[in-house]
């Protein structure tokens, strides 16, 4: 079989170098688009939460601290496992995502929980067990003072998950995008127009205040007992 297919290629040169050009051309045309690395990653899509417990043992670790978060990340968008690692004073928790998963928008949804939690740990059990011998019941308890507990830290949350959000638009645009003001800036950057690469970043730094603006005007609204309390109402 090979000496017959030797024979037909040295009898057609021509079709044999003109599948030769082409399959040459067809290679340089897609190793164009491959991502080479000299130690490629092989990690999984995963977003690490390390904490620290001054004085406790593994045990308690685990108990009082890898629990709640792996409960509040449970049931993330794209989330495929998550796991801890307790050790003296110190906890390791890691969320798995799945490959499609953007890793800013992983941190992103990471990083909300966990300002929830903070923030519903925050809370004053002297105000929960006062709610109580007022006769609240657990609704009560759920809005009139563990969600409203828990609003400071939901709202820092929501102003770094808003910064992260612009951070991956922007990126995304000068990456893989045809339009947006990250794909105008790469575009004025490779035409060197500098005074369009200005206007632009100008303009996405106005946009991401304008909507951490919203947040804080927003927060402040539905904290004004707080800001009252803290005598920084305005």
């Amino acid at each position: 079989m090979i000496r017959s297919i030797v024979r037909w290629s040295a009898a057609h040169p021509k079709i044999v170098l003109g599948a030769a050009a082409v399959f040459v051309v067809g290679a340089a045309a897609f190793s164009s688009a491959l991502k080479f690395d000299a130690l490629p990653d092989i990690t999984s899509n995963q977003v690490n939460v390390l904490t620290g417990a001054p004085g406790l043992t593994p045990e308690e670790v685990e108990r009082r601290v890898a629990r709640p978060i792996e409960s509040v990340l449970g049931g993330l968008p794209g989330l495929e496992q998550h796991r801890s690692v307790s050790r003296y004073g110190i906890c390791s928790v890691t969320a798995v995502f799945e490959d499609g998963v953007d890793p800013y928008r992983a941190r992103q949804l990471v990083q909300e929980r966990l300002n929830t939690l903070v923030g519903v740990h925050a809370i004053d059990a002297d105000h929960i067990r006062a709610a109580k011998c007022l006769g609240a019941t657990r609704r009560d308890l759920l809005f009139d003072v563990i969600i409203p507990g828990a609003l400071p830290q939901i709202f820092t949350g929501l102003q770094i998950a808003m910064g992260a959000a612009w951070f991956s638009l922007a990126a995304g645009e000068m990456i893989a995008a045809q339009y947006g003001l990250g794909f105008l800036i790469m575009d004025a950057y490779n035409l060197i127009q500098y005074p369009t690469i200005v206007i632009a970043m100008g303009t996405l730094g106005l946009m991401g205040f304008i909507s951490s603006a919203v947040i804080r005007q927003t927060g402040d609204r539905l904290m004004r007992w707080r800001l009252e309390a803290t005598g920084s109402a305005r």
